[in-house]
């Protein structure tokens, strides 16, 4: 797939998920994290350590989340997620990991043109290649 073509995926998903409401997104969320850790269960009120998370699964985690939703995850904001108020990632529950990122991915839309826009400003420049 060439870079233009991946770009427009990146932007068709951002827009789908932009108009997803919360319970889209918290299930989207849910169904990525027991992907991952291969799980039928995920305990809301463990945390993702204590639900069998470990770096690894932490980090497929947050690309997964990016992928689905069109979005980028600096590592800062996933540190912020999951330590909040300074507490260790262990003490985190899943429920408030996945409020957070319902924000963030809410905000992150809010923020960034919409994928419309930018659609259209790389079709202008693939014509003015052409």
């Amino acid at each position: 797939m060439n870079k233009i073509t991946e770009t427009l995926n990146r932007f068709y998903v951002a827009e789908a998920s932009s108009n997803m409401n919360d319970q889209q997104m918290k299930k989207k969320i849910i169904d990525i994290i027991k992907d991952i850790l291969d799980i039928s269960i995920l305990d809301m009120n463990k945390s993702l350590i204590d639900n069998g998370a470990d770096s690894m699964d932490s980090i497929q985690i947050v690309m997964a989340i990016e992928e689905e939703f069109g979005i980028e995850v600096p590592d800062e904001t996933w540190e912020d997620i999951t330590k909040p108020l300074g507490k260790v990632q262990e003490d985190t529950p899943v429920k408030k990991v996945i409020k957070l990122l319902i924000d963030f991915i809410k905000e992150y839309h809010k923020k960034k043109p919409s994928p419309k826009q930018i659609k259209g400003a790389i079709h202008k420049i693939v014509k003015k290649l052409a």
